[in-house]
């Protein structure tokens, strides 16, 4: 086994247990109010961010999101809040590839049926990668997936981020417009 494999596993079990007893903290503590009015757009973005580092306790930030959106001023502060949350969304999702990434020398898989899976994903990869972090399913398994078959890491990533960023947006916007038009009509 290569050290530096089980390194990455290591830290990710480590960062994926303390974010989620962050999270748990997050929830049983801090109003998600508080986040928005202390820390602002930045606020949102560890939120997302924490969220999708935990693998065991996620946090379902993206109602949270969708709620708060209703109550900005305008649609840039929308489009600040989907991007934000988009990107910090995106970036803890590496837990879930350096687990897979790691845990692939840790635990023992047909490196034949790998090769097969990875040249097949190799072709479509980017555009499956983007639809499903678009997708309200978890994307802890895509992220895992992609690192035990060591799926191109900047490629896994900048799918990522752009599939989360999409995916934010539309909840922010969603957001804005549909609380606003609700609350006009009571």
């Amino acid at each position: 086994m290569k050290k530096s494999a089980i390194i990455i596993f290591l830290v990710a079990i480590v960062i994926i247990i303390i974010s989620s007893f962050l999270s748990n903290y997050l929830i049983n503590n801090i109003e998600a109010r508080s986040i928005i009015t202390i820390y602002g757009i930045f606020g949102f973005f560890l939120l997302t961010f924490i969220s999708s580092l935990t693998i065991v306790f996620p946090i379902p930030a993206f109602s949270i999101i969708f709620l708060f959106s209703g109550f900005l001023n305008n649609p840039f502060q929308a489009f600040l809040l989907g991007f934000s949350s988009g990107l910090g969304s995106a970036l803890g999702e590496i837990t879930g590839y350096a687990l897979g990434f790691g845990g692939r020398e840790i635990i023992s898989i047909d490196n034949e049926k790998l090769e097969k899976i990875k040249k097949k994903i190799d072709k479509y990869g980017v555009i499956f990668i983007f639809l499903f972090a678009i997708s309200p399913f978890p994307f802890d398994i895509i992220g895992i997936l992609a690192g035990i078959i060591k799926y191109d890491f900047k490629k896994f990533i900048i799918a990522t981020i752009l599939g989360k960023i999409v995916k934010y947006l539309i909840i922010c916007y969603a957001g804005f417009f549909s609380i606003k038009w609700i609350i006009n009509i009571l």
